[in-house]
């Protein structure tokens, strides 16, 4: 908070490695045999002054370019300028790591004292640098709230990188330990007075950081992380207890997720300004529109109450700092006694995870079903058996899932409804329903009263073999206003079919599916989904996948949804009046036309470009459709469903 109003802050980088150091010898990023030389990016980890940015839009996530100045650059939106020089050489202590005896103050001390007089020579012989001049590093005096842009005596920060420290268990320290606690250097201010370097914790002097052979991406963002409680602590102690996709995430399974700032940090900075719901002042409903969060900064607040409210981000992956793995919207609860988010919301919901023993032995991390009232999602789920830390990574789990993966975000397809009977599910009365996406650009419908939004997703389809038929079963959906459940099959490349419509039980047996060996199915892979439609004809995205014969992964499974064409009519039969309720997977042409037993188009409803979303077409016959049997067609592009609807007197 203290630099907000500063326009840059000035210090220098020191890159040190031991002679001694043994670890992780053929590094990429930097290799034993470096010394003295600094590998490039270490070259490269800050800007020396106020200079242009690159655009963002010519930076990947590990482009060098996007380093720590222009991070704090792009998080602040130009307010503030982390910037400085990097020592030209890597720089050896003067003794081996064994005899400072865990002392990385002392190593400190040998390290500064050495530079603010050492003569660098380059390797043609040229004199790089007479020793460091800290006096250019103090331009600034500590306040208590925010500093004065003037000089104080002090430097203002050092950021010192080893390769590696064989001691402590941390990554970094946000602070400079000194032994002893002051350095006078060489170096004066224009008044006379000698500039000192202070060990002490933040706010004063600079940060400590090991395991610099990671390299660029893992080092800026330890940096970063422990300015961070320089920028969100001053005078009040350390901030903890952060959720994944913040800078100051340190909970958790992940060691080194630290990424871009979650709104709630930016906003605390006064680097961005949420634009605020209050529950108990909107109408029944209230439509909100979200683009891209971290290069716009907007994020929505939602208030719940006096001691809840929630944060909403759109994570579209156009910043080289935004590292959410999936693409779309991101919910953080937060209760205002602790002040700051704990967790993320994760769209793939809550589960109930085991440890299985295999044959040989190793040990097997398994997702065994949903549950939206377990406090345990892929990201946060961990347990310690004999001694050893499991959670859902690689070995102990297909895949790194505490880092994140492509089923967090909530979007159209995949999981588009956050109520109190979805998983995982709002601990507060009223939903967020996600209604359309274009371009990046989500738009999203609060609602006051849950009942009002699609119901959720049904939960834990499952298979058993019934008589050499497939049955279906699923969990019941709890919203109050519940009219049953669609049942679709999708039979090798054929399109997806709706099987059974407005199911009221959560089971299903497909008799016109038999498993004996001898069927036509027996080399087919046969698909099924569960939705559900409430008593407003409202359906929701497809549950997981069910495959008879063949297993699939489960990004296969999720990535599956997101090209599922749906048709809902209702009711059918009917009388004068009929809905068509779509679903456009992305932006396209849609024509919807409807056709009597000759073959004559007897209406045409729509034909329009649509963008993706859940679309309604209401028909009121005013008596040109004679009772009797028609069909409605509806084209995606190339791809069609017909469905077959009756006209009753």
């Amino acid at each position: 908070m203290a630099l907000t109003r500063g326009r840059y802050y000035k210090g220098v980088v020191v890159f040190v490695q031991f002679e001694d150091d043994t670890i992780m010898p053929n590094s990429r990023y930097w290799p034993l045999d470096s010394m003295p030389y600094l590998p490039d990016w270490c070259r490269l980890l800050v800007y020396p002054d106020t200079c242009s940015y690159p655009n963002i839009e010519n930076l990947s996530h590990t482009s060098d370019s996007a380093n720590l100045s222009q991070y704090f650059y792009e998080m602040s939106f130009g307010r503030l300028h982390i910037i400085g020089d990097v020592y030209p050489k890597i720089v050896v202590p003067p003794h081996p790591s064994d005899e400072y005896g865990g002392n990385v103050g002392k190593v400190n001390y040998d390290i500064l004292t050495y530079i603010d007089t050492a003569v660098v020579i380059s390797e043609s012989g040229d004199t790089l640098l007479k020793g460091v001049d800290f006096s250019l590093y103090d331009n600034w005096t500590l306040g208590s709230y925010e500093h004065i842009n003037e000089p104080d005596g002090e430097v203002d920060f050092i950021i010192m990188i080893y390769r590696w420290l064989p001691w402590p268990r941390w990554s970094g320290l946000a602070g400079l330990p000194l032994d002893p606690t002051v350095i006078v250097t060489y170096d004066s201010l224009p008044n006379g007075t000698r500039v000192k370097i202070i060990g002490s914790w933040l706010p004063r002097s600079g940060v400590t950081q090991h395991r610099a052979y990671n390299g660029m991406t893992y080092t800026k963002y330890l940096a970063a992380h422990e300015l961070g409680h320089y920028l969100l602590n001053v005078g009040t102690g350390f901030i903890t207890n952060f959720p994944w996709l913040s800078l100051m995430h340190d909970r958790g399974n992940a060691w080194n997720a630290e990424r871009g700032m979650l709104s709630w940090e930016r906003e605390r900075l006064g680097w961005i300004g949420y634009s605020t719901i209050d529950l108990a002042t909107i109408p029944d409903s209230y439509t909100i529109t979200l683009p891209d969060y971290m290069t716009t900064g907007i994020a929505w607040r939602l208030l719940v109450n006096s001691s809840i409210y929630y944060l909403i981000e759109n994570r579209q992956g156009i910043s080289p700092h935004d590292w959410a793995a999936d693409h779309g919207i991101y919910i953080f609860r937060v209760e205002v006694e602790n002040d700051r988010p704990r967790d993320v919301e994760c769209a793939d919901g809550n589960w109930i995870f085991k440890l299985d023993t295999l044959p040989n032995g190793k040990i097997k991390v398994r997702r065994v079903h949903a549950d939206r009232y377990s406090p345990w999602d892929e990201i946060n789920w961990n347990k310690i058996q004999d001694g050893v830390k499991y959670c859902c990574r690689k070995p102990f789990y297909p895949e790194d899932a505490i880092w994140g993966d492509e089923e967090d975000a909530f979007d159209l397809t995949f999981n588009n409804v956050f109520s109190p009977w979805s998983n995982p599910m709002a601990r507060d009365s009223f939903a967020i329903e996600i209604f359309s996406e274009y371009d990046g650009l989500y738009t999203l419908r609060i609602y006051k009263n849950p009942v009002y939004a699609a119901p959720s997703k049904p939960q834990n389809l499952r298979y058993v073999r019934y008589n050499d038929h497939p049955k279906l079963i699923w969990d019941s959906n709890d919203e109050p206003d519940l009219l049953g459940y669609n049942v679709y099959r999708k039979i090798g490349s054929e399109d997806w079919q709706l099987i059974a419509y407005h199911r009221t039980d959560t089971t299903y047996i497909d008799y016109n599916i038999d498993l004996t060996p001898e069927s036509p199915w027996d080399k087919e892979i046969i698909n099924y989904q569960v939705t559900a439609v409430d008593s407003q004809y409202k359906e929701s995205v497809p549950s997981y996948l069910w495959l008879i014969g063949e297993r699939v992964p489960k990004a296969a499974l999720s990535a599956s949804t997101k090209g599922i064409y749906r048709v809902m009519i209702s009711p059918n039969p009917f009388i004068d009046r009929l809905i068509i309720r779509y679903f456009v997977p992305h932006a396209m042409k849609v024509k919807i036309e409807i056709y009597d037993m000759t073959g004559r188009c007897v209406k045409s409803i729509v034909n329009n470009y649509n963008k993706t979303g859940i679309y309604d077409s209401i028909i009121c016959d005013g008596g040109e459709m004679v009772p009797g049997v028609y069909f409605v067609r509806v084209k995606f592009d190339q791809h069609m469903l017909t469905t077959k609807i009756v006209k009753v007197r």
